[in-house]
């Protein structure tokens, strides 16, 4: 637990530093910071700093006549579906030639069978590459496929093998031909939605119960999800739930329940729809209800893990029963190459990017059972899947469970955006209320300016509290300009925050400069149920090596004490 708090700790630290360095020169706001990410290791933690970025304007593409065809070219993108499971490829269509166009030009309309090409395409005329930009901007390494349907018409395929977090994304498509450019772009959802059921298949009148995993544009838990959820039976025959109506809440962050009994045999279709960072999420799945199945599988896992907060240690187990006349049967279950895998007595290779865990069971009473234990990498947010399940029984004969069971990882830390001040060695700035609730509050101040000041520290106070001694880091801004950076942290753990109330003023002492004209900004924020016994201070306190940086670089690495 001492480790983890250290890393929770220094991880603050870390985040209003790289903030603080995130700004070359003055501008009116430079504590323009949208989210953090934490990436721990037992080496230490990396700390990804997104700013804001405005999201690229769709570039309106006008009509071009080819001087060497004589087409008209008028690039779209279409993504195939709004929303897409984790284990999804994503699928977009690129078409630049209409078969309206074409035709008008009296071009012969035929498939093409060219080979696939990975990453972009290149042919003698054009040239297509793609960008993928996250939920802040940020332009991430998606595998692709790229595949000719036929001239002027690409099926595009972001592949699912790729290490991604769920979350919004952005493609944005760049088509260069004949020496002109054209820009196009879609958005679309990566495993914001994804759907438990306890049973792989249900027989008639049986109760299926779902778990609904809901989370944001940014891959983290939403805990007040409005849901609706429209359930087809084989008839087509429509059953509607909805929160507070049928839909409700579980006690995890991010997961809803809900239950439907089943009447008639046949495919089940069930469409989930969400509004997610004010964007319209649709998911659609399916589960099969028959009279007769080989196996009856259930799975008993958890849908949300936390490592941070909890051993991380996760169990699952899978019990089986038979209705085919077999004694023994294969069972395979695959999960993420990732994982450690523990107490079991499973087979495990690794093959690719997932683990095959291989048992081979005699069933006692048509029953059997596997389990295992499962520890995931300290990166958040996630989401895995585990699964399907396969048995292997009788003369190569398979069965496949219907769907893999989804985990979500995301540690529970709650506190408050950056909250930013501006002034100067006459006026220095004042961050006024600051108001940080429920209990083992840690509270986080940083500041940033010029290095020309005297070397003292400046003094921070928190209504009458002093925030003791900084640790203070001389940089250079990126813009040939020397700066100072000083970062504070008090643990406020259940104490009263003022003698004056619930909030208090955050205001620096200005003696320790002279010259009026200098610039200072501060930055606070703060986090509740962070496991601190006692006040920390500051920084300086029993720390080495603390901070590596690169002036002007978004990543820090901060060693754990």
């Amino acid at each position: 637990m001492k480790n983890i708090k250290s890393i929770l700790v220094l991880t603050i630290l870390s985040f209003l530093l790289v903030t603080l360095l995130s700004v070359p020169v003055f501008p009116e706001d430079p504590w323009d910071v949208d989210d953090v990410d934490v990436n721990a290791n037992g080496n230490g933690t990396t700390i990804q700093i997104y700013e804001y970025l405005s999201p690229t304007e769709n570039i309106s593409v006008t009509p071009t006549n080819n001087v060497t065809t004589g087409l008209i070219m008028t690039p779209t993108l279409t993504t195939m579906k709004q929303s897409y499971l984790i284990t999804e490829d994503a699928e977009f269509e690129f078409e630049y030639y209409t078969e309206e166009n074409l035709k008008k030009a009296g071009k012969e309309i035929k498939n093409h069978t060219k080979s696939v090409q990975h990453d972009k395409w290149v042919d003698k005329d054009e040239t297509i590459t793609i960008e993928v930009l996250d939920h802040n901007g940020n332009n991430i390494y998606v595998k692709s496929d790229f595949e000719e349907m036929r001239e002027g018409k690409f099926d595009i395929k972001l592949l699912s093998d790729s290490d991604i977090k769920p979350g919004l994304y952005k493609i944005k498509t760049t088509l260069t031909k004949n020496g002109e450019t054209y820009v196009v772009e879609d958005e679309f959802a990566w495993g914001l939605l994804s759907l438990n059921t306890k049973k792989s298949t249900y027989r008639p009148g049986e109760t299926a119960e779902f778990v609904i995993v809901v989370l944001d544009g940014q891959g983290h838990p939403v805990c007040d999800a409005n849901l609706s959820m429209n359930i087809y039976d084989a008839n087509s025959n429509v059953t509607t739930l909805s929160s507070g109506n049928g839909i409700t809440a579980n006690s995890e962050c991010g997961l809803y329940d809900a239950k439907y009994t089943t009447s008639i045999n046949g495919t089940h279709t069930v469409d989930v729809h969400v509004v997610i960072d004010s964007i319209d999420i649709e998911f659609s799945t399916t589960f099969d209800v028959a009279e007769f199945f080989e196996f009856d599988i259930i799975r008993t896992a958890q849908s949300k893990v936390d490592p941070i907060n909890n051993p991380n240690s996760f169990n699952v187990r899978i019990d089986i029963d038979s209705f085919v006349e077999e004694n023994s049967i294969t069972i395979q279950e695959s999960v993420p190459a990732v994982f450690d895998v523990l107490f079991t007595d499973a087979d495990i290779q690794t093959v690719g990017n997932k683990k095959i865990l291989t048992w081979n069971k005699d069933l006692i009473g048509n029953k059997t059972y596997v389990e295992y234990t499962y520890s995931i990498p300290l990166e958040f947010p996630k989401l895995y899947a585990l699964g399907p399940i396969q048995i292997e029984y009788g003369e190569s004969q398979t069965f496949t469970e219907a769907r893999p069971w989804f985990v979500a990882a995301d540690p529970v830390i709650h506190g408050s955006g950056p909250t930013s001040a501006a002034g100067d060695c006459t006026s220095g700035p004042v961050i006024s209320n600051f108001a940080p609730s429920g209990q083992n509050r840690l509270l986080v101040v940083g500041i940033y300016y010029n290095d020309g000041l005297p070397t003292a520290a400046p003094i921070i106070d928190y209504g009458t509290t002093s925030m003791g001694s900084p640790r203070i880091q001389s940089i250079n801004d990126g813009a040939g300009t020397g700066k100072d950076v000083a970062a504070y942290l008090y643990a406020l753990n259940d104490q009263p925050i003022d003698d004056e109330g619930n909030s208090a003023d955050i205001t620096v002492d200005t003696d320790f400069c002279s010259d009026g004209a200098i610039e200072i900004w501060m930055i606070a924020t703060w986090f509740e149920n962070v496991d601190q016994t006692t006040p920390i201070g500051s920084t300086t306190a029993t720390t080495t090596d603390i901070i590596s940086l690169t002036p002007g670089a978004q990543h820090i690495m901060v060693d754990a004490i």
